[in-house]
């Protein structure tokens, strides 16, 4: 339990150090896997991305753009343009020409016709000039002949089917360690029942308990990295509530399937209160879990800087629901701890 506190803290305090030295990250929903980047131009850093992420030819998208200072921090009244070209053939396909955008978090809308590459080009006006001209197409991208601006280059790519393999393949990475899990777990109670020892409800309710707590922490690595992209302290919390949520798994079942010594009213006392201690931890733990997510879901997170409430996923719906049944499994062994305490307190012998 020591060496456990300790980790926490140690976590406890990386999340606290992020706090004082991260000031803004790019406002998009999630870390973009696909189709999304970063540039560094000078005293602006440009993050963009595609949305949806996965768009498909016909389907109407947005361009993200997210720009922060050369310190990390949010702007406003910046000056942009930006043209949409043919990865192929060069071709300019789309001009959205220079707006003045009150912050630097702003969208363009466009429809990518074809399978294909393409190349999203976003000039940012240098400090103290209102460009008016219209840009003219050109061959180097980059290139800032005539133009008093800085400019990103991005590439997107428009596929059929990249999304629903990204997808599959992150939900086999979460199901297959589960499925494994589980299958140990089944063939340990198989190997009971073929020595003809029938576990108990509550026996299987504690590994149960576990599998449901790493199937939780499991669940928050696939997505911890996600959320970087609007805060890095959301990315912090999210891992350090998987290792911990793998570590109590593990911890709990190795800490309450010991049988209790019945050969002193002290030694029942001291192992039901270490497992009574060990259920209020996962409650409470858990209960916070849930209560924030439910929190995010009707107001903005804490730090959020874009100040929108999260939008209720997939993910996040099957994390909730893993984590409420590891509330009412402890409970329900919560009760039974306390029946078994006395039933044992009341076999010893009064002397």
């Amino acid at each position: 339990m020591q060496l456990n506190f300790k980790i926490i803290a140690i976590l406890f305090l990386i999340v606290l150090v992020s706090l004082s030295v991260t000031p803004a990250f790019a406002h998009f929903e999630h870390l973009p896997h696909n189709n999304g980047g970063g540039e560094d131009l000078g005293r602006y850093y440009v993050n963009q991305a595609l949305d949806p992420e996965y768009a498909k030819p016909g389907q109407p998208a947005h361009i993200e753009f997210s720009i922060q200072d050369d310190n990390g921090h949010d702007v406003s009244n910046v000056m942009t343009a930006v043209e949409v070209y043919d990865g192929i053939t060069g071709q300019r396909l789309e001009l959205f020409p220079w707006q003045l955008h009150s912050s630097g978090d702003f969208e363009v809308h466009y429809t990518f016709e074809k399978l294909g590459n393409y190349v999203v080009v976003i000039s940012l006006a240098d400090e103290n000039t209102t460009p008016d001209h219209i840009i003219p197409p050109r061959n180097l991208l980059s290139s800032l002949s005539d133009c008093q601006c800085q400019r990103a280059v991005f590439n997107i790519s428009i596929t059929d089917h990249i999304g629903t393999v990204w997808n599959t393949v992150m939900t086999l990475a979460i199901f297959i360690p589960l499925t494994v899990f589980g299958s140990v777990l089944a063939m340990h109670f198989w190997n009971l029942k073929k020595k003809g020892i029938q576990p108990t409800t509550p026996e299987v309710m504690k590994y149960l308990i576990m599998l449901l707590a790493v199937a939780g922490g499991i669940i928050h690595l696939g997505v911890y990295a996600d959320h970087g992209s609007l805060r890095i302290e959301y990315s912090i919390f999210l891992l350090a509530a998987s290792i911990i949520q793998v570590g109590f798994g593990i911890f709990y079942v190795l800490m309450t399937l010991l049988p209790p010594s019945i050969t002193s009213k002290q030694s029942i006392l001291q192992h039901y209160n270490k497992t009574l201690l060990l259920n209020l931890v996962g409650l409470v733990g858990t209960s916070i879990l849930v209560g924030l997510y439910i929190y995010v879901l009707i107001f903005p997170p804490p730090l959020s800087p874009d100040g929108r409430p999260e939008i209720l996923d997939y993910d996040g719906a099957f994390s909730k629901s893993v984590e409420i049944t590891t509330m009412i499994g402890i409970l329900y062994l919560m009760i039974y701890e306390r029946r078994k305490k006395k039933i044992l307190l009341g076999s010893i012998p009064k002397l």
